[in-house]
């Protein structure tokens, strides 16, 4: 789709700029269990702190993932348009070959129907053959029901 691979700066640069409703909610719970005595101003300090830790590190770990997530995908997606071109090109020499076999005057063994066509058709289009496609953390997962 285009995707040019992003700068971890300018994905850390959209992150920080985000309106963070949570963060005021959590500010606005600390200072109210503090003004109802329930929460010490040391504690509340430090759950602040670790808040603050936590939502950095939630921007660094995204601003380092997410370009190269990006760009993974996008090598996906250039694969299996190739996958589909050679797929095409598959499909289109099987045909040929089908049509190629009706044209030939055919005895019972050659007719487009019969189990050697079908067989051949079948072998240059890889039909029943268990197909092979990319699954998680580069897998391939192997299936009989395409």
């Amino acid at each position: 789709m285009g995707h040019e691979t992003l700068d971890p700066g300018l994905v850390t640069a959209l992150l920080a700029a985000r309106d963070d409703a949570a963060t005021r909610a959590f500010d606005d719970a600390i200072r109210l269990a503090q003004s109802v005595g329930s929460l010490d101003a040391v504690a509340a300090r430090e759950l602040t702190y670790w808040q603050r830790r936590s939502i950095e590190g939630l921007v660094e770990h995204a601003a380092a993932v997410l370009p190269a997530a990006l760009e993974a995908r996008r090598r996906s997606d250039i694969a299996a348009r190739g996958a589909t071109a050679e797929a095409r090109a598959s499909w289109v020499q099987a045909r040929a070959l089908q049509q190629s076999q009706q044209a030939e005057p055919a005895s019972d063994s050659d007719s487009p129907d019969s189990p050697a066509s079908v067989a051949a058709l079948n072998e240059v289009a890889n039909v029943g053959a268990p197909s092979r496609r990319p699954g998680a953390a580069g897998l391939s997962v192997v299936s009989d029901d395409d």
